[in-house]
């Protein structure tokens, strides 16, 4: 059985400089200790009722096999959850020559404005900029891969496991016929 105490690292550097002495008992907080074993939703149910951040997770022996934090369960729940720095950049990058790199989370409704278009194709079945390109390609696609569509040519630059992350939009030159090349 785990008795040790996780501690915080902000809350121990809080009171380092308010005092000269850290009194380490003010600053633990009981380990959560969680079941490998344990579904996704109870365990954030108990991430709540302990106010804990992190927990360690135990087997059936009591041995440690390793650690999960609240992030780690949201993460499994939503998705990933961006980070301030990801959370500032714009969804469309315009470059010098004329391309925009394009955050495949974009709404619909900014990529409408982006690409200059009124609508797209079958709307109703897909939300961002990355259903569109399952939709038209019918399938998840891989980096490298590009198709046209309304003389624009989108190539995913970056996937994020199998969610479409950048997408490099480009207007072609001379019309051809749509689709995946």
């Amino acid at each position: 059985m785990i008795t040790s105490s996780v501690w915080c690292v902000p809350r121990i550097c809080s009171h380092q400089w308010q005092e000269n002495e850290i009194n380490l008992q003010r600053v633990v907080q009981p380990a959560l200790v969680l079941p490998e074993t344990m579904l996704v939703l109870p365990a954030l149910e108990r991430f709540k009722r302990e106010g804990a951040h992190m927990a360690i997770l135990v087997d059936e022996f009591g041995g440690v096999e390793g650690i999960t934090t609240l992030i780690d369960i949201l993460e499994a729940i939503v998705g990933d959850i961006p980070t301030l720095d990801e959370m500032q950049e714009p969804p469309v990058i315009v470059r010098e020559d004329g391309s925009m790199l394009i955050e495949g989370l974009i709404s619909l409704d900014d990529l409408r404005v982006a690409l200059g278009v009124e609508e797209l194709p079958d709307e109703e079945d897909y939300q961002t900029l990355g259903g569109f390109i399952i939709h038209m390609l019918g399938r998840l696609p891989h980096a490298g891969e590009y198709f046209t569509w309304s003389g624009l040519r989108f190539e995913i630059v970056d996937m994020d496991g199998n969610r479409i992350d950048k997408v490099l939009v480009q207007r072609k030159e001379s019309p051809e016929t749509d689709g995946p090349e």
